[in-house]
């Protein structure tokens, strides 16, 4: 550190990358992204509670803001965990109708994008309202 400028870093020198992240956080404020977050998160996870008194299969359903998970069980219970078969069958019940679903089985995670409207937060509860009486009809999800 004798001679000027022998330090440096990696995370120096990259002006694009510094402009682009403070046009980030200027567009999170200025659009009052963490404050719609909330507040789409929260009726997100009212939706999901809802649907979680209509169908034994879903255990937990736990979130905050917009990262929101799910467990499937046969047995709440006992958390006995949903087979994979037809954890499997309800992530594919769910893209036929377009809902896009992450997880490890038997758990879903639901993180929508940050610009989610309120309709499209109740369309994908109605889509998987959907899903799951199609699991319930079609499906013997205690015994699979």
């Amino acid at each position: 550190f004798s001679k000027p400028s022998a330090s440096s870093s990696s995370y120096g020198g990259n002006p694009l990358a510094a402009t682009a992240a403070l046009a980030t956080i200027q567009t999170i404020v200025r659009d009052k992204l963490v404050q719609h977050t909330e507040r789409i998160g929260a009726l997100m996870l009212e939706g999901l509670q809802q649907l979680q008194e209509k169908y034994e299969f879903l255990g937990d359903v736990r979130g905050k803001g917009l990262l929101i998970g799910l467990d499937l069980v046969k047995d709440r219970d006992t958390k006995e965990e949903l087979s994979s078969q037809v954890t499997e069958r309800i992530f594919k019940e769910a893209l036929k109708r377009g809902l896009l679903m992450m997880g490890y089985f038997p758990r879903v995670r639901l993180n929508p994008p940050l610009v989610i409207t309120a309709a499209q937060v109740q369309e994908g509860l109605e889509i998987l309202d959907e899903v799951f009486q199609v699991i319930v009809k079609e499906v013997d999800y205690r015994h699979v």
